[in-house]
C-alpha cells in the first residue's frame, strides 16, 4: 500500500505539467468542457487552484456565481481570505463564520467577481 502511494506522489509533477499544457478554455466557451475531470486555475503559468469534479461546467460557474457559498466557490474564498489578511482583518474563524461576517463579506463578493 505504501509503495502505491509513493508511486502516485512521484507522478504528481507529471500530472501538473499535463494539466498546465492542456488547452485553456475561457468562461464564454464552457460548452466545450468535459463532464468530469480535473481543472486548474493559472495566473501567468503559476498554478493557483486545482479542483476535481463530476459536474465540470456547473463547478466552474459556481466559482464565480455571486450566490455561491464558501463550499461552492473555494477558489474565491481563498482569494478573499488572502486579501482580508493583507488588510489586517482577523480571519481566524470558521469558513461559515467568515462568510456571515460583515467585514469579510465584501472580500468574498469581490473575489467571486
Amino acid at each position: 500500500m505504501k509503495q502505491k502511494w509513493i508511486e502516485r506522489v512521484k507522478k504528481l509533477e507529471v500530472y501538473l505539467e499535463d494539466l498546465k499544457n492542456c488547452e485553456s478554455i475561457e468562461c464564454s466557451k464552457l460548452s466545450k468542457v468535459p463532464t468530469k475531470g480535473i481543472y486548474l486555475f493559472l495566473e501567468e503559468d503559476k498554478p493557483l487552484y486545482i479542483g476535481r469534479t463530476n459536474r465540470m461546467k456547473d463547478q466552474l460557474i459556481q466559482h464565480g456565481r455571486q450566490s455561491s457559498q464558501h463550499n461552492d466557490a473555494g477558489f474565491a474564498f481563498r482569494i478573499a481570505k488572502e486579501q482580508a489578511k493583507n488588510k489586517n482583518v482577523d480571519i481566524n474563524f470558521s469558513r461559515s463564520s467568515l462568510c456571515i461576517s460583515e467585514i469579510f463579506k465584501p472580500y468574498f463578493k469581490n473575489a467571486k467577481e
